[in-house]
């Protein structure tokens, strides 16, 4: 009878220890059909380069992924968080089907409680939050707008080697964000000293149908005898109507260096569009203008796209999605460049 109180306390405390911690394998794949044409014209001559997946294309909705995440009560309302996930590619002609250049999506631990939450490692930032209220496909013609119109001046949406601290939810609805990054390598000599040093803040609202923020950073750069400096700030809002969901996005960043004639690049860029939550299907339109500007004399740079699309749910975890889309950069130059890309995408998501 002892024996048998004993083994019960045993197989109590190991249930008690499993209930108190979880570890959850999950994963992502996106892949379909797609094509672009791509239309240089220089000084009134064009030329085209058109690319076709029939079956394979991946990626273009959304990231493959493959990931482990899980969660340890510590007690007393406290809790540690972990999640590790890396890019997925299918393709063979890849190095590896795990990632391009083995690229890391998200590795962090996370300590959460009352006071709100303490993250550290490499994950998605309160940028990647702003442009996120896209309803675009990415990888479609006027997809990811933001992102691609501030490649050359804004920050990353992905913090790497940081710190970030999320509050609890205050005030009905609000949520403050902030986050630094610091790395340095220093020899000694000038030459090859890297650092780059980054700091980000925001300010989110959710309640009821409406959902907004605010968030700005700044990042600077050295290597070696380039010195960079970023300043970036971004505003998105939603507003669910029922039968359709309108948002507007803007994101403005500027970069500063001692690159002589290139040395300065201001962007300014915006969409507005919206969801059609139909049952299963979910329609949605975009339209996004934006404006570049590089060095001096300034060259400026005019962007423009739109897309249409939608989303079929065939379950909880799977759906198909279309979408026809163009983007056009015009460069204010002699003799004018421009560069316009149109194509469309048939792809299905599946979430594991």
């Amino acid at each position: 009878m002892k024996k048998s109180l004993i083994a019960l306390a045993a197989l109590a405390a190991v249930g008690a220890a499993s209930a108190q911690s979880s570890v959850t394998l999950y994963g992502r794949l996106d892949l379909g059909s797609s094509y672009n044409k791509t239309t240089t014209t220089v000084g009134g001559a064009s030329t085209s380069v058109k690319t076709t997946s029939l079956a394979g294309a991946q990626g273009v909705r959304t990231g493959g992924r493959l990931g482990v995440r899980g969660t340890e009560d510590l007690g007393g309302g406290l809790k540690v968080n972990f999640n590790v996930e890396t890019a997925v590619n299918p393709d063979r002609s890849t190095s590896g089907g795990f990632g391009t250049f083995g690229l890391t999506r998200t590795a962090i631990l996370q300590l959460q409680g009352a006071f709100g939450s303490v993250t550290i490692g490499t994950y998605l930032n309160v940028l990647d939050d702003v442009r996120g209220y896209s309803a675009a496909t990415a990888g479609v013609a006027g997809g990811d707008f933001l992102v691609n119109t501030h490649a050359l001046s804004g920050l990353s949406g992905r913090s790497q080697n940081s710190i970030g601290y999320r509050s609890p939810v205050f005030g009905g609805g609000f949520q403050a964000m902030i986050g630094t990054t610091h790395e340095k390598t220093d020899t000694g000599v000038v030459a090859t000293t890297t650092k780059s040093t980054g700091y980000l803040g925001g300010v989110g609202y959710n309640n009821g149908p409406v959902s907004a923020i605010l968030s700005a950073g700044q990042g600077k750069g050295q290597a070696g005898a380039v010195d960079a400096k970023i300043n970036d700030w971004g505003f998105a809002a939603s507003y669910n109507l029922g039968m359709a969901v309108p948002y507007f996005q803007y994101e403005h960043s500027k970069l500063t260096s001692n690159l002589g004639a290139a040395a300065t690049v201001k962007t300014n860029a915006w969409e507005i569009g919206s969801k059609f939550p139909m049952g299963a299907f979910t329609p949605y339109i975009t339209a996004s203008r934006g404006k570049v500007k590089v060095g001096s004399p300034e060259v400026v740079i005019k962007a423009s796209a739109y897309q249409l699309g939608t989303t079929y749910d065939l379950s909880k975890r799977t759906y198909v999605y279309a979408a026809v889309g163009r983007d056009k950069n015009k460069t204010d130059v002699a003799g004018g460049v421009e560069v316009k890309r149109t194509g469309y995408a048939l792809g299905l998501v599946h979430n594991f």
